[in-house]
């Protein structure tokens, strides 16, 4: 549908005397009408430049700048995806995400720089006083609550390669940090993997690189 046209509304104001005049203000609008089940048209550029310059096809920047000390009613994201199961929904194929970083690699990657699927980035060039508030780059939550009572097939961190690949490892650190790992077994009782009991016998190891090469961890099939 488009703009109003002259000479109807050439004098037509919106917001008053001093508002935005049709047409040439304003311009040209489009409704876009989706058929259920529908969704947004991807917004595929086509970038085909020797030197490719930096493009982000979404960027939301909201900056959080008052003066002094806001207290946030919820939280702030620059974007967040969230997918509704409905309550009498049941899921009997494909994949639910709540929001997805994806790259399809069909060139030939170097070792120039990282590429990543998803990406998130904790910028503390600028910051006052970090303190002791929980800080991460990437937060994995399974929520506050929850009405099952188990979910076996559940983790906070699923990493999968079920390609024919044999990648470098399943988790790489490189990293200026106290603890490799900072465990705790508190959540509802606690003792679920933290047992406190000696192991008694061997069956296998895991083995990690190090700095000073290749180490084993063993492994054990039962305890006392």
């Amino acid at each position: 549908m488009g703009a109003p046209t002259a000479p109807y509304y050439d004098d037509v104001r919106l917001g008053g005397p001093d508002g935005l005049r049709y047409p040439l203000e304003v311009g040209k609008g489009t409704f876009l009408v989706q058929a259920d089940g529908g969704a947004i048209p991807a917004v595929s550029p086509a970038l085909a430049v020797a030197a490719q310059p930096t493009l982000r096809a979404f960027d939301s920047e909201p900056s959080l700048s008052y003066a002094g000390s806001t207290a946030i009613t919820g939280s702030v994201a620059a974007v967040r995806g969230n997918t509704t199961i409905g309550a009498s929904t049941t899921i009997s194929s494909g994949f639910v995400y709540g929001t997805q970083g994806k790259i399809t690699d069909k060139g030939i990657l170097t070792t120039a720089n990282y590429v990543a699927a998803l990406l998130g980035q904790l910028d503390t060039s600028a910051a006052g006083s970090l303190g002791t508030t929980p800080l991460a780059a990437i937060w994995g939550d399974m929520g506050a609550n929850s009405t099952a009572a188990s979910a076996t097939g559940a983790d906070i961190l699923k990493l999968t390669n079920t390609t024919n690949t044999i990648i470098n490892s399943a988790i790489y650190v490189n990293a200026n940090a106290n603890y490799l790992m900072d465990i705790t077994d508190v959540s509802y009782g606690g003792a679920h993997f933290l047992v406190g009991t000696t192991a008694t016998t061997p069956a296998g190891c895991i083995k990690v690189h190090t700095p000073a090469g290749v180490r084993y961890l063993q492994l054990y099939s039962a305890e006392s």
